[in-house]
């Protein structure tokens, strides 16, 4: 699976919409409805990014395509974003996944593995 890198944040002030714009100071990106801020992450918090990009998209405040043409997104990654923020909220995109346990080979497990080589052994002529 391709690696999703963040888009590249300027120095100067980017409008997304004539509303909302952006503007990156010191590795952190503001964002701005006019001169007052919404929201702020830092410039790798990749998470957040998606979050508030979700979040302008689900309340109203930005359309798709004013986003994805501002940050050279892939559409279809505004449709997953919406859809998580919809389902769980922004605390959706800050949960961290559950590890795989690896599988353990039990005394019964290797006994029964063993069985059915000795079973294969007798019953396939090599």
């Amino acid at each position: 699976m391709p690696q999703m890198l963040l888009p590249i944040f300027t120095e100067k002030v980017t409008l997304i919409n004539q509303l909302i714009g952006y503007a990156k100071r010191d590795e952190r990106v503001y964002y701005f409805n006019g001169q007052m801020p919404l929201f702020v992450h830092n410039e790798d918090d990749k998470d957040s990014f998606k979050m508030f990009m979700a979040q302008l998209y689900v309340t109203g405040n930005a359309t798709q395509s004013e986003i994805n043409r501002t940050f050279e997104l892939n559409p279809i990654n505004m449709k997953r974003w919406a859809k998580r923020y919809r389902e769980g909220g922004p605390g959706a995109f800050y949960k961290k996944k559950k590890e795989r346990k690896s599988r353990v080979m039990t005394p019964e497990v290797m006994e029964a593995a063993q069985r059915l080589l000795n079973h294969l052994k007798q019953s396939v002529p090599f």
